[in-house]
């Protein structure tokens, strides 16, 4: 018999080898699977081959040695050989799957007739009476237990206990502690700003240059021209330059003079020089003449203008830093939530940048100073649950026989300033906190089923500690009953004592 031999890929699914079986056409076929199982692995997969192998009316045998694929092949009634040889030396069938035929539907006239047959006989008037009533009966209690809601309206027995202490607050702190240890943590914020203040200061500002006349004596036996802007200066400290105004020429023959007006080339007060004190030429003239002025030089005036003093600089510096530090304050607290700035240790860790128009020390004159800080400011940090934690532990201390506390009712508030330069700092706080009798919602709603509502008051004013008589209502307002089930009732407290 004709047998076709079939290569299976890794990636061969139900539709590529059904192609492939039918491609073959012959009646058997053996697929030889991949080494690593292929897609097909479970015993539904080969159960659909099988049967896509009916269809077309071949036997298939598979060849593989995959113990995953060899097991599912085998109870799915698929022939698996270990290799080809083994394949085609015996011999392999099955048999074809068999579809069970659908039975035939039972006739519904029949089924009619032998329900109809099988039918009890009605019940009598006086029973169906009995039973109506039963029904009645059984909704009035139904609608007894269930219809009414009880509201309970109870206000009870409240303390409120306050106490005042000081904390020691130190990032050396590891836990809170009833000796009033509080850790701390540090928090860093960078900030910067700028100020312009007005200046207090006045300095001397040039207005007009000095003038006056210099003396040129000719060293050689040339004639010296003098061109107009020679350069002489001053002996004197500071060296004050002058430059001639106008040209002339040396006589020539040593001992010659020449007389010509000279000008400061810096204007201000400090260009009026004493006599005899402008005797420096610069080169080349100064191989060439000596030069000096008889009179003293004059007409170098200032004028006072506006301009900022040391302790200005120190002024504007200081009052920015004030400014970034409230600055830092808030952003260290819209950072860190729930907790409180211990602000003795809010201080600058280190200026990141200075600026200052004019600058420092240049002796510019400026109506105002402009000042510019960058600064990063370091402080300790004190955590609000660890500090209500302190407060818990010391009020449970003296707190009331038989009340326990209310939650979200206690209030921590710093009184005073922090006391002390470094760690540890000392503050003291204000703690207060409202205390009630514990109330067991369960039990109050068995107390009072089914009671009447002035009955219900009754029993639990004189069984609950409680400020004020309790109020019971039941909805609806007509019905005078409490309900007979515990989860029909709600008690209703302040704030959820």
């Amino acid at each position: 018999m004709k047998t076709a031999l079939i290569k299976v890929d890794p990636t061969d699914d139900l539709a590529s080898l059904e192609d492939k079986l039918a491609w073959a056409k012959a009646p058997r076929a053996l697929l030889l699977w991949p080494e690593g199982g292929g897609s097909l692995q479970s015993r539904l997969d080969f159960v659909r081959l099988r049967r896509a192998a009916d269809r077309l009316g071949m036997q298939i045998a598979v060849i593989t040695t995959h113990r995953r694929t060899r097991l599912a092949a085998s109870e799915a009634k698929v022939p698996v050989f270990a290799n080809r040889n083994e394949a085609l030396r015996r011999g392999w069938r099955w048999r074809r799957v068999k579809v069970r035929k659908r039975k035939r539907r039972r006739s519904l006239a029949k089924l009619r007739a032998a329900a109809l047959a099988a039918a009890p006989k009605p019940l009598g008037l006086a029973k169906r009476l009995a039973f109506f009533a039963l029904g009645v009966i059984a909704f009035l209690a139904l609608t007894a237990a269930v219809a009414p809601r009880g509201i309970v309206y109870l206000k009870p027995l409240t303390d409120t206990r306050e106490t005042t202490f000081s904390a020691s607050i130190s990032p050396a702190y590891r836990t809170v502690t009833l000796g009033g240890h509080l850790p701390a943590k540090q928090a860093e914020a960078i900030v910067g700003g700028e100020l312009e203040v007005p200046v207090s200061g006045v300095i001397p500002f040039p207005k007009s240059p000095a003038e006056g006349k210099v003396v040129f004596t000719n060293i050689t036996l040339d004639k010296v021209k003098i061109p107009a802007g020679a350069v002489i200066r001053s002996v004197s400290h500071p060296k004050v330059e002058f430059e001639t105004t106008r040209s002339g020429t040396l006589p020539a023959g040593a001992g010659e003079q020449l007389t010509l007006p000279v000008r400061a080339r810096i204007p201000g007060t400090q260009g009026n020089l004493p006599a005899d004190d402008l005797r420096v030429l610069l080169p080349p003239l100064a191989f060439r003449a000596t030069v000096t002025n008889p009179a003293p030089t004059h007409g170098g005036t200032d004028i006072s203008v506006p301009a900022p003093t040391k302790n200005d600089y120190g002024r504007a510096e200081s009052t920015l830093l004030s400014q970034l530090q409230a600055k830092a304050l808030a952003k260290i607290q819209a950072e860190h939530k729930g907790y409180l700035v211990v602000l003795p240790s809010l201080q600058p860790a280190e200026v990141l940048e200075r600026t200052f128009s004019p600058p420092a020390d240049s002796g510019w004159p400026s109506n105002t100073l402009s000042v510019g800080l960058r600064v990063r400011f370091r402080a300790l940090l004190v955590s609000q649950k660890d500090l209500k934690t302190l407060a818990q532990m010391l009020l449970s201390v003296n707190s009331p026989e038989g009340l326990k506390p209310l939650p979200n009712t206690l209030n921590v508030k710093p009184q005073g300033a922090v006391e002390g330069l470094k760690p540890p700092y000392r503050w003291k706080f204000r703690a207060s906190e409202k205390f009630s009798a514990p109330l067991n919602r369960e039990q109050i709603a068995v107390k009072v089923l089914g009671k009447p509502r002035a009955e219900a008051a009754a029993v639990l004013q004189q069984g609950l500690p409680l400020e004020r008589p309790p109020r019971v209502e039941v909805e609806p307002r007509w019905w005078t009953l409490l309900p007979l089930l515990p989860a029909r009732i709600t008690v209703v407290t302040p704030n959820g004592q």
